[in-house]
């Protein structure tokens, strides 16, 4: 899935959420998503606007996923290993 360079626009607006927000749904701090942002490190890159930074939220669901399914897998060696 490509990642999503440059400025907001209206239309981003509303598929993308805040640092914060972005950082509630992933279970993260803010401040790790801005480190994210600023050397661009991190599995997501923002959008850029006014001073903003706008996380795309097909990209947070599709991390998500991605983590819940590392999760199920750990879980299930766990339980296969007892």
């Amino acid at each position: 899935m490509p990642r999503l360079k440059g400025k907001a626009t209206d239309s981003d607006k509303e598929l993308a959420v805040t640092t914060k927000e972005a950082a509630r749904l992933l279970d993260r701090r803010p401040q790790t998503l801005r480190k994210w942002a600023c050397y661009g490190v991190g599995p997501i890159e923002p959008i850029r606007g006014h001073s903003r930074l706008l996380w795309p939220l097909e990209e947070i669901q599709r991390l998500r996923k991605f983590q819940n399914a590392e999760r199920q897998k750990a879980k299930q060696q766990r339980s296969g290993a007892s």
